[in-house]
C-alpha cells in the first residue's frame, strides 16, 4: 500500500497531527498495519465505504468479499484504539435502479457494528461508466443541463426509491448510528 509510508512519516513528526478523511477509504485497503498507522499518523475519525451496489450496477461482485473486508477493517480500527463513533460506514444512496430496500438492509447490516452511518447521495458525474450507462434513465435530462446532474433533484428516483423513501432512509440512518 502506497500509504504506509506516508502514515509512517506522518506518525515520526515531532508534534500531534488531528486528520480526517472527508471520504470514503476502501475497506479492503484496512489491514491491522494501516488501521494501526492511522491511529498514531493523527486521523481522528475514519470513513469506510460500504458498497451497497445493486447487482446490475456491480455484476462483479457477490458482496460476500465486500462484506468480509468491510468487517474485517472495522475489527482491525476497533483494536487500533479508534472509538465506535470515529468509525463511519459510508453509503452511496440514490443509484440508478437501487432499492430503499437495499439501503435499509445495508443500514441495518452497519448497525450491528455500533458505528456511525452516514448516507451519501449519488451525483452523477459526465464521461464516467455509471453516467454513460444511465443517462438515458435519468428522470431529467442530465446529459443536457448540468443543474440536473445535482443530486438534490434525485435524478434517479424511481418507484422503488422515491425522495420519500430517502427521507425516510436518512432518518433511519440518524436513528441506528452509534
Amino acid at each position: 500500500m502506497h500509504a504506509k509510508p506516508i502514515l509512517r512519516a506522518l506518525s515520526d513528526l515531532p508534534f500531534k497531527l488531528q486528520l480526517f478523511n472527508p471520504n470514503a477509504l476502501h475497506a479492503r485497503m484496512i489491514d491491522e498495519e494501516t488501521a494501526f498507522l492511522l491511529r498514531t499518523a493523527g486521523f481522528r475519525d475514519v470513513r469506510l465505504g460500504l458498497e451497497g451496489l445493486p447487482r446490475l450496477i456491480s455484476p462483479h461482485t457477490d458482496g460476500k468479499l465486500a462484506e468480509r473486508d468491510f468487517e474485517s477493517a472495522i475489527d482491525y480500527l476497533k483494536r487500533a484504539g479508534f472509538p465506535d463513533d470515529s468509525i463511519t460506514a459510508y453509503l452511496l444512496v440514490g443509484l440508478p435502479f437501487q432499492h430503499s430496500k437495499e439501503v435499509k438492509h445495508a443500514i441495518d447490516y452497519a448497525a450491528t457494528f455500533h458505528i456511525r452511518i452516514e448516507l451519501a447521495e449519488y451525483s452523477p458525474i459526465p464521461q464516467t461508466p455509471l453516467f454513460d450507462a444511465f443517462r438515458t434513465h435519468a428522470r431529467y435530462p442530465i446529459e443536457a443541463e448540468p443543474l440536473f446532474q445535482n443530486n438534490t433533484l434525485f435524478p434517479f428516483s424511481w418507484e422503488g426509491f422515491t425522495e420519500e423513501h430517502l427521507s425516510f432512509l436518512k432518518a433511519y440512518a440518524r436513528d441506528r448510528s452509534a
